[in-house]
């Protein structure tokens, strides 16, 4: 694996998946490789991952248990490290968790002795305690706190814990404290993953409007189809042993979206391309040989 120098960083990589536009990239990710080392030998999780994301857009990881979805979200979080490869946000190489990127976990991760408001202010508070808080930096944080409570419907619960909260309530806050730092990118681990269905489609209806107001660069991972046709601008299918990326979907869908545009025929199309890019005749061959061992 040939790593790019230094001033290629801002172009795409080859055979990537290209943003539409002439902007520079918001995230590239170039040729990125994880494999891990177990007791039976070496495990390629990624190989030569290449795919670009254009400033607001929105991209959707999609494909099999095993692939390395959340494998590689970790990596461009800074959580983990490639075995080759870079990713490479507004311009500088990934080495480490930043304030750049916020993360969305399936679980909230709330502190559960802080009250929403603080779980929300947390890390903008760090931010600016770095910074030199000055009474300036402080309203700005208050300032951003509150909009955001407001935007995600929790202003009224704003002084309570968490385990005060409904399953979507905490992760409105958690959506809401990785915002507070307004992020370059957003990373999203099957976030909604964890809740009933009513109450996920709130949540994506919810995140499909901010994401139009706000205009943060997504990288959101779903094993939910219909969620990625709903929110995405490209889906990005992903295969597995090695996890690389098998296919670009684009969804050009009108904006904004809602859950009725489920039964619109176009919405049907994009959907059945991408479970068509899924379910291979390979793979549907190795499960129907699997589940013909089971039953013998």
């Amino acid at each position: 694996m040939t790593v790019p120098p230094p001033d290629a960083v801002r172009r795409a990589p080859p055979a990537a998946a290209q943003p539409a536009g002439d902007v520079d990239p918001a995230l590239i990710v170039w040729g990125l490789s994880k494999r891990f080392v177990g007791r039976a030998g070496p495990v390629d999780a990624l190989s030569e991952i290449n795919f670009s994301v254009a400033p607001g857009e929105f991209v959707c990881l999609v494909g099999p248990s095993g692939c390395g979805k959340s494998t590689l979200l970790s990596i461009l979080a800074g959580l983990d490290g490639a075995t080759s490869g870079r990713v490479v946000v507004a311009g500088r190489v990934v080495k480490g968790p930043g304030t750049d990127r916020g993360m969305v976990f399936q679980r909230d991760n709330l502190f559960p002795w802080l009250t929403v408001r603080n779980n929300v202010r947390f890390g903008s508070k760090l931010k600016a305690v770095r910074r030199t808080f000055t009474p300036e930096r402080a309203r700005a944080v208050e300032e951003r706190c509150d909009q955001l409570l407001d935007v995600v419907g929790l202003s009224r619960f704003a002084r309570s814990y968490p385990h005060e909260l409904s399953g979507g309530m905490r992760q409105r806050a958690a959506l809401a404290r990785a915002l507070v730092n307004q992020p370059r990118v957003m990373l999203m681990d099957e976030p909604f993953g964890a809740l009933d269905a009513q109450t996920r489609e709130e949540m994506q209806e919810l995140l499909a409007r901010l994401s139009e107001r706000q205009g943060t660069t997504t990288v959101f991972v779903t094993h939910d189809v219909e969620e990625a046709v709903l929110l995405a601008d490209r889906i990005l299918v992903m295969a597995a042993h090695p996890g690389r990326v098998a296919k670009e979907v684009r969804v050009t869908l009108p904006r904004p979206r809602t859950l009725e545009m489920r039964l619109d025929p176009a919405f049907a199309q994009v959907r059945a391309e991408v479970l068509t890019s899924l379910y291979t005749r390979e793979r549907r061959q190795q499960s129907k040989a699997a589940l013909d061992r089971i039953l013998r």
